[in-house]
């Protein structure tokens, strides 16, 4: 059986999604955070208030000072985070009506953001409507997928690479079923009929580990089942099993709760249940640690929803007051289940110095066992009433 590790560390909503807006930079300056804890919810998330005041704020910014392009992004995105990704993709033509008068070396870097961006309301917009709606146009998911795709030939290697596992996902849902995708050489993925991406496959590495966790923690998939299953699925072909079944119970947790595939083909939607681990042999430990850490999660997130709305009453904000998060205590994050004693000899004689030392102490068992046989006849032999001799 795998363990969780404590310290493997890796780089909201029902979608896949990578914004960029002020919070982007500031988050990714952060470093990676660990796996389980995006799993279980253990991640800064912000509430309307929030967008709301800054998108007050930088609408005022503009006003005054209307060439400065990333104030159009801090809008946008404040709008689609409320909600209203048709305002969003607005702010975007305002944008793009200066961007395109900017010389090309200092245009570059906000074209990207430009598309990246703007690709992604649309997939929100579709995503907004009505089931039966968004089952039967794909418009603006089909131009969402063009917008990503251009985003990332202007620049790769952004948001550490997620935009390609944003953009896989998109070609899934626009899947018929039947015709192959056309999916991004470098990723050495393929497409599986009930989650976009198939195992086992080539070239696994944390970047896909690290790609599907940076939506849901930096995009809006924190409540997609579908990225929840991917992420299990590629998990569990890294021999992540605990972690895996830890993906794959946040997935059981959103279905329990009325979630479902966003996949327009019903087909395609009603084959997708709760899975589960195919290498974990022990679930008891990952099945009662869920319900714990997620508790704890959601306790925290309380908190942390609390403090901020205590000081937006006071007129405050993280973008105009750099204090704001001075009186923020973070709570302890609970502790995974380790290994058992049995999983910890097992995988200490699975190495090199723990087989050698098995294979002394078996002779050495051996050994003992042979003197004290010795002994026990040496002893018979003398009792009294029988023979040395026999």
């Amino acid at each position: 059986m795998l363990r969780i590790p404590l310290l493997f560390l890796l780089l909201a909503g029902h979608t896949f999604a990578c914004l960029w807006d002020s919070d982007t930079l500031a988050e990714e300056a952060k470093g990676r955070p660990d796996v389980v804890r995006i799993i279980v919810g253990w991640f800064d998330r912000y509430p309307p208030e929030y967008y709301q005041m800054r998108l007050d704020r930088v609408t005022r910014d503009i006003r005054s000072n209307p060439n400065d392009l990333a104030l159009y992004d801090d809008a946008a995105v404040a709008c689609d985070r409320l909600g209203r990704p048709g305002e969003s993709i607005a702010w975007m033509a305002k944008k793009k009506a200066i961007l395109d008068t900017l010389p090309e070396v200092e245009a570059k870097t906000h074209r990207y953001r430009y598309l990246a961006n703007l690709g992604t309301f649309h997939v929100h917009r579709w995503v907004s409507q009505p089931q039966e709606k968004r089952d039967g146009d794909l418009t603006d998911l089909r131009e969402g997928e063009k917008l990503i795709a251009q985003a990332i030939k202007e620049n790769p290697d952004a948001h550490f690479g997620r935009e390609i596992y944003q953009l896989l996902a998109i070609r899934w849902l626009l899947w018929d079923g039947v015709s192959p995708i056309k999916t991004p050489p470098e990723t050495h993925l393929a497409h599986g009929k009930f989650h976009w991406i198939e195992t086992p496959f080539a070239g696994l590495d944390e970047l896909h580990i690290d790609g599907i966790t940076g939506l849901i923690h930096l995009g809006a998939a924190w409540e997609s089942t579908d990225a929840f299953r991917s992420l299990a699925l590629v998990l569990d072909s890294a021999k992540m099993a605990s972690i895996a079944e830890l993906a794959y119970l946040r997935e059981k947790e959103l279905l329990q709760f009325g979630k479902h595939s966003l996949h327009p083909i019903p087909l395609i939607r009603q084959g997708i249940g709760p899975g589960f681990s195919r290498y974990l042999e022990d679930r008891k430990p990952i099945h009662a640690y869920f319900p714990i850490a997620r508790a704890a999660a959601q306790h925290r997130n309380a908190g942390w929803m609390a403090y901020q709305e205590e000081r937006f009453g006071k007129g405050m904000h993280p973008d105009t007051h750099p204090d704001f998060w001075n009186g923020w205590v973070e709570p302890a994050f609970p502790a995974a289940p380790g290994p058992t004693l049995q999983q910890r000899v097992e995988g200490f004689a699975r190495g090199r110095p723990g087989l050698a030392l098995l294979l002394i102490l078996v002779a050495a068992s051996l050994m003992v066992l042979s003197i004290y046989k010795d002994i026990r006849r040496a002893f018979q032999g003398t009792t009294p009433g029988t023979s040395a001799s026999g």
